[in-house]
C-alpha cells in the first residue's frame, strides 16, 4: 500500500488542529476524538462507518462533520487515490455548533459546493498565513453554508444503557487497561450479550473504544509538555512503542513525527 503524506499544523486564531492527507488511504480503525471535525473529500472516494447505523462511501466532494466522542471507522477504496482536508475544533466553542444536528451528536453530511469551497478557502488561507481575521471569517462562512445546505444524518447517537454504562466506566478508567472481565462481572451480562451489544450500537468492541480514549489522552499529555515516554504510561499503555503503534494507525505517522510536524499559525 502506497505511504500516505500527511500535514498537520495548528491555528491559533481559530483554535483549530488542520489535517490535510492524499495517496491511498490506509484503514483506520473505529475511534473517536475529545474534538467536532470537519473535513472534506476532495478528490476520490472514502468508505466511511459511525457508530449508531451508518455505513457508505463518500465520494468528493463532500462536507462530514462528526462531533466529538463519535466512534467512526474510514477506510479507502482499495487502489483508490484519495484527498482529504479536516480541521478539529473544540466542541465546546465553535461556529458549527449552531446547527441543531451537530449539537445533538449526530454525524451530518453534504455535497453542498459552496459549503466545501468555503472549507477549502479556510484550508488554504490557514497553510498560507494569511490575516487571523481572514481565517475567522472563513471558518463562519463555512459553518454558515452548512446551516443553509441540504444535509443528510448519518447517526451518532447511541442509547442503549447498557452501552452508556460501558462508556461511562471506559471513560473514567485512563492509567490502565480495563478488561472485558471486567466489565463483565460488573454489568452483570454474560460476554456474548456485552459484546453484541457494544458492537451492534457502536460498531467495534469495548477494547476499540478504550484504546481510543486512552491514546486522545495520551496526545493532550503531550500537548501539555510530557514527552511521549511519560504520556504513554500515564495513558496506561505498556510503554512507547506499545502507544506509538496504536497512535500509527490514526496518525499515519508516530506520536514522535507529529508532534515534531505540527506547525503553529
Amino acid at each position: 500500500m502506497k505511504a500516505q503524506p500527511v500535514s498537520r499544523w495548528r491555528d491559533e486564531a481559530i483554535r483549530g488542529e488542520f489535517l490535510w492527507a492524499s495517496g491511498v488511504a490506509p484503514p483506520l480503525p473505529m475511534h473517536h476524538h475529545p474534538t467536532l471535525q470537519v473535513g472534506v473529500v476532495v478528490k476520490g472516494v472514502l468508505d466511511v462507518a459511525i457508530a449508531g447505523g451508518f455505513e457508505g462511501r463518500m465520494a468528493a466532494p463532500t462536507l462530514i462533520t462528526v462531533p466529538a466522542r463519535v466512534p467512526h471507522r474510514v477506510s479507502g477504496v482499495p487502489g483508490s487515490e484519495v484527498e482529504y482536508a479536516q480541521v478539529e475544533l473544540p466542541p465546546e466553542e465553535n461556529p458549527f455548533m449552531r446547527c441543531a444536528s451537530v449539537h445533538e451528536g449526530l454525524v451530518v453530511a453534504t455535497r453542498d459546493e459552496r459549503a466545501c469551497h468555503c472549507f477549502l478557502e479556510l484550508l488554504h488561507a490557514s497553510d498560507g498565513e494569511r490575516p487571523a481575521a481572514e481565517r475567522s471569517k472563513l471558518l463562519e462562512a463555512t459553518a454558515d453554508a452548512l446551516l443553509a445546505a441540504e444535509v443528510a444524518e448519518l447517526g451518532g447517537r447511541m442509547s442503549h444503557p447498557l452501552v452508556s454504562r460501558v462508556l461511562a466506566r471506559l471513560d473514567r478508567t485512563t492509567d490502565r487497561v480495563l478488561t472485558l472481565s471486567e466489565l463483565i462481572r460488573s454489568e452483570r451480562v454474560s460476554r456474548s450479550t456485552l459484546l453484541r451489544t457494544f458492537r451492534r450500537e457502536f460498531g467495534g468492541s469495548p477494547h476499540d473504544y478504550h484504546v481510543s480514549v486512552r491514546r486522545n489522552l495520551a496526545f493532550e499529555l503531550i500537548d501539555r509538555g510530557r514527552s511521549v515516554a511519560e504520556a504513554s504510561l500515564e495513558a496506561g499503555f505498556h510503554d512507547q512503542s506499545h502507544f506509538t503503534r496504536h497512535a500509527r494507525t490514526i496518525l499515519a505517522m508516530g506520536p514522535v513525527s507529529w508532534r515534531r510536524r505540527r506547525r503553529v499559525r
